[in-house]
């Protein structure tokens, strides 16, 4: 099992608050002057250059506006491979991933894209400890999401005004203190370092060390996932009378969404018990206005005459013969793009080492928290000067889209019913343009939609909190368009309804409830 290790105080040091009077975060982004491009973030400034033949990430953390001068640990989270950890000690630090971009770029080509028209987003988690009371250290985190571009080797600055997201509680443990006290006065010489770079060194004598321990768990690939652009819930009413379920799906990029489509990478907590919607994930550039992705499916009922089928628009060909839903039974329905998911959990652990003479005692002594992160790639066809077509998946009754489906009716997780038509007829029609207006939990949507996606792996489903954009300016009629048609056999009383999800948005700053592509017909009786 990885592991990688970093520093915290043995005791958390008491923070003293020096209130002054700052410059605005904005104008003071500590990053070199010569070359590389600049992205604003509401958080701070991302540099991306290139220098060498690996990656690298260097961190500058502020408080109001200011260079920080306290220590904080850090790590850097990808979809392959393990947690990188670094520490910065002061407010500075660095990590380097190695030839990170690379692996990144072999994904890419897999996926059927070259590595010049693609990013990929990686997570970084920052911790910083604070006296809270005479009995516990305060352990505050924030997540931040920055690009990564395989290419060519990343040099990566990152200024980060720190503002705590995540916030639990550590109780100070007295007996390390006398331990410690302890072995001073028997300890005649300072214990041998730890052999580990990223957790410094105190050569006191009988010294010992509290980390901070990121443990990957698992890091999954699951291959030909449906990626969901629209998912419908049928009640056992609209199964029982429904003659056909019509969806249509398409995706463009156009000159109004910057002719590119970003699918954020999802962050999962589990302190926390929320689900974060980070800005990088992984994101296509197309060279000039195409749609990515056209298909339509035709569901029917197990006692239907007429086959299933679904047809790939852009290619003219029919992709999938979907199976058939159960008359009186619940269903779910999802179409979308086939792609490959990634699972990535981490734990954080505290870890005491300690020096007993002759060598070093390791104590696992409690964990802080589980993390899940996810990330998605559709599998594309080039067609050559920056062109792709997504390959189209559809999927009747997976544990994926069944698990969507639960998160409409349970009662346990923070989303938002919203009622988009209701009345009295044969057929029901609406495009998802009505469902993110209604779904809406900001002034300025930023999200065009959120695919309601889940990844399931191991008996366990995790929400797949993606998103087509995350840009303001960017215009919902003109990127995404779904429609969904059911037909009855006779005349029902229906109200379809659609959900929001609460999410934090981390290009916002702010939590909201953001629409899903997700869609209860619900017919519950007959005219």
């Amino acid at each position: 099992m990885l592991r990688t290790y970093f520093v915290g105080l043995v005791l958390a040091l008491a923070a003293a608050l020096v209130f002054v009077t700052a410059p605005k975060f904005s104008a003071m982004p500590l990053l070199s002057l010569l070359g590389g491009e600049v992205l604003k973030e509401p958080w701070g400034y991302i540099k991306i250059s290139t220098s060498g033949d690996e990656d690298e990430i260097s961190i500058t953390v502020f408080e109001n506006g200011r260079p920080s001068n306290r220590d904080y640990a850090f790590a850097v989270v990808g979809p392959v491979g393990g947690p990188k950890s670094g520490a910065a000690v002061r407010g500075k630090g660095s990590v380097k991933l190695g030839p990170y971009y690379a692996e990144l770029a072999k994904i890419a080509a897999e996926h059927g894209y070259k590595p010049k028209d693609v990013e990929f987003g990686l997570m970084i988690d920052l911790l910083r400890e604070t006296e809270h009371n005479e009995t516990h250290v305060a352990v505050e985190r924030m997540l931040i999401s920055i690009p990564l571009r395989p290419e060519r080797p990343n040099k990566i600055e990152v200024s980060v005004e720190f503002k705590p997201q995540i916030v639990t509680y550590r109780k100070k443990d007295g007996s390390q203190a006398t331990s410690h006290m302890q072995k001073q006065q028997l300890q005649s010489t300072p214990p041998p370092k730890i052999q580990d770079p990223s957790c410094p060194q105190y050569p006191q004598p009988g010294s010992y060390y509290l980390c901070i321990e990121w443990v990957l768990v698992s890091s999954q690939a699951l291959t030909n996932q449906l990626i969901p652009t629209l998912v419908a819930y049928l009640t056992n009413y609209d199964t029982l009378y429904s003659g056909s379920v019509e969806v249509y799906s398409r995706i463009e990029v156009d000159q109004n969404t910057g002719l590119k489509i970003t699918l954020p990478l999802g962050g999962i907590p589990l302190s926390k018990g929320k689900y974060y919607l980070f800005k990088y994930g992984f994101s296509l550039t197309l060279s000039s206005s195409v749609p990515l992705m056209s298909l339509g499916c035709s569901f029917r009922p197990d006692s239907s005459p007429i086959s299933p089928s679904c047809v790939d628009i852009l290619r003219g060909n029919q992709f999938d013969t979907p199976p058939r839903y159960s008359r009186g039974s619940v269903a779910s329905l999802g179409v979308g793009a086939s792609g490959t998911v990634w699972v990535v959990t981490y734990e954080i652990w505290w870890v005491v080492y300690e020096w007993n003479g002759s060598g070093w005692t390791r104590q696992p002594r409690y964990k802080e928290d589980t993390v899940y992160g996810l990330w998605a790639v559709p599998y594309a066809e080039s067609k050559g000067d920056g062109i792709y077509w997504w390959y189209p998946k559809a999927a009747v009754n997976t544990p994926d889209i069944e698990y969507i489906s639960a998160l409409f009716n349970t009662q346990d997780y923070p989303i938002s019913r919203f009622t988009v038509d209701s009345g009295c007829g044969v057929s029901i029609k609406y495009d998802n343009y009505y469902v993110v207006a209604k779904g809406g939990g900001l002034s300025a949507q930023p999200f065009l939609s959120l695919l309601g996606g889940a990844a399931c792996a191991a008996g366990y489903c995790y929400l797949l909190p993606i998103a087509t954009s995350i840009d303001v300016n960017y215009k919902t009629s003109e990127h995404i368009n779904g429609i969904i048609a059911v037909s009855y056999t006779r005349p029902v009383y229906y109200e379809t309804r659609g959900m929001g999800i609460r999410t934090y948005l981390e290009s916002m700053g702010v939590e909201a409830y953001v629409p899903a592509l997700f869609i209860r017909p619900g017919a519950y009786d007959i005219c």
